[in-house]
C-alpha cells in the first residue's frame, strides 16, 4: 500500500473515531446559561466587587523572581508567560529548579492588609497559582508549591488571609483559588 493510500485511510479511519466524539447538544447548550442578568453577578461574588469599588490587586509568583530574564537574555512582555516557547522557552525541569532559589523573604502580610485598609480598599485579590503549575500555598496535591519547593517554606495565603480577618470581618474572609480577601 502506497503512502497516498494509507494517508486516505488513516484519514478516514481518524474521521470516524472523531464523529463517535462529536457533541450531541449544541456548545451553547453545554456551556449552560448564555446570559447573567446584573443582579445576579451582584447577589453572588460579585457583590464585593459591586459594593467594594477599591480594591488591591497582587499578581507574583515564581515567575517575579526572574524579573523577565532567563540566561542572561531579557524577555519583554508579560512575565509569567517566561516558559512560553514563544518567550524564554524554558524546559519545566529548569523552571522547576528556580523554587529552590526563590525566597520572598519580605512578603509582609501584615503590612499589605494595613495599607490596603489604611487606603480605603474594601478587598484585596491575589493570584495563587498560575498556569504554570507553582501554588503560592501550601498543598498536598502536588509539591511544586511556596511550602515544599522554596527556602521560603511558609504558605502567604494563610498569612494574608489570617491578617485579613483580624483587620475584617472573619465571616466573610475565605480561602479560594483566586483568594479574596475582604477588609471591612
Amino acid at each position: 500500500m502506497n503512502i497516498r493510500r494509507l494517508t486516505i485511510v488513516f484519514v478516514l479511519i481518524a474521521a470516524n473515531v472523531f464523529n463517535g466524539f462529536s457533541q450531541t447538544k449544541p456548545m451553547n447548550e453545554m456551556w449552560g446559561e448564555t446570559s447573567v442578568s446584573v443582579d445576579a453577578l451582584k447577589a453572588g461574588r460579585g457583590k464585593l466587587f459591586d459594593e467594594g469599588n477599591f480594591g488591591m490587586f497582587i499578581h507574583w509568583g515564581l515567575f517575579s523572581n526572574l524579573g523577565g530574564k532567563w540566561q542572561g537574555k531579557t524577555y519583554y512582555g508579560i512575565g509569567e508567560w517566561i516558559m512560553n516557547k514563544n518567550m524564554a522557552g524554558i524546559p519545566v525541569n529548569a523552571y522547576k529548579e528556580v523554587a529552590k532559589e526563590f525566597n520572598p523573604s519580605k512578603f509582609d502580610a501584615k503590612a499589605i492588609a494595613q495599607l490596603a485598609k489604611d487606603a480605603g480598599m474594601k478587598y484585596i485579590i491575589i493570584t495563587s497559582k498560575h498556569h504554570e503549575g507553582f501554588a503560592m500555598f501550601h498543598s498536598k496535591a502536588d509539591s511544586f508549591n511556596i511550602v515544599d519547593a522554596t527556602p521560603y517554606a511558609r504558605d502567604p495565603m494563610k498569612e494574608l488571609s489570617a491578617t485579613c480577618r483580624e483587620l475584617g470581618d472573619p465571616e466573610t474572609s475565605s480561602l479560594e483559588s483566586i483568594h479574596i480577601y475582604p477588609i471591612n
